[in-house]
C-alpha cells in the first residue's frame, strides 16, 4: 500500500476570522503499518496510524486508529475506525486520488484530506471545529522518510 511508511507532517495552522491569524506550525510523524493483529474480512485491510511528535522521531509512537479499508463496487474504498469511542469514516476515491477523513465526537468535528502529489510526498489538509474554540484549518504537506 502506498500509505505504508514513516512519514513527517508539517502543517501551518490558522484560525478562521478576520484576521485569519497563524497560530503555530505542527509537525509530527506518523507510521502507518500493516496492523497485523486485526482479523481482516476477506478483501479488506487494516493499517494502524501511530502518531507522535517530531521529538520522537526515534521511537514508536502509540497507535492513533487502526483503519479498516473496505472496497465498494463503485471503485471507491470505504475507511472506518474507533477514536474516542465514536466511530469514523472516511473515503479513498481513485478517480482524484484523494483521501477524507471525516472525525466526528460531540463538541469536536475534524475532516482531514489527503491527496498523493508523489512517491513520496502527499498534500494535507485539515479543518477542525469544536464547541469551546475559533475553528482552525491545518494546511501543508507530509514527506515520507523511510519505507517499510
Amino acid at each position: 500500500s502506498f500509505l505504508v511508511g514513516t512519514w513527517r507532517m508539517n502543517l501551518e495552522l490558522r484560525s478562521f476570522g478576520a484576521s485569519f491569524d497563524q497560530k503555530r506550525p505542527q509537525n509530527k510523524y506518523i507510521v502507518i503499518e500493516d496492523a497485523l493483529e486485526a482479523a481482516p474480512e476477506p478483501g479488506t485491510r487494516f493499517l494502524n496510524w501511530r502518531v507522535g511528535s517530531s521529538s520522537d522521531q526515534g521511537s514508536r509512537p502509540p497507535i492513533r486508529m487502526c483503519v479498516q479499508f473496505m472496497p465498494m463496487p463503485d471503485g471507491r474504498i470505504l475507511l472506518e475506525w474507533v477514536e474516542n469511542g465514536h466511530v469514523c469514516n472516511g473515503l479513498f476515491d481513485l478517480t482524484t486520488s484523494a483521501m477524507t477523513l471525516s472525525f466526528a465526537a460531540p463538541g469536536n468535528s475534524t475532516t482531514s484530506t489527503y491527496r498523493p502529489l508523489d512517491n513520496n510526498t502527499m498534500a494535507v489538509c485539515l479543518v477542525s471545529c469544536s464547541s469551546d474554540q475559533q475553528p482552525t484549518i491545518s494546511m501543508g504537506h507530509m514527506t515520507r522518510v523511510s519505507n517499510p
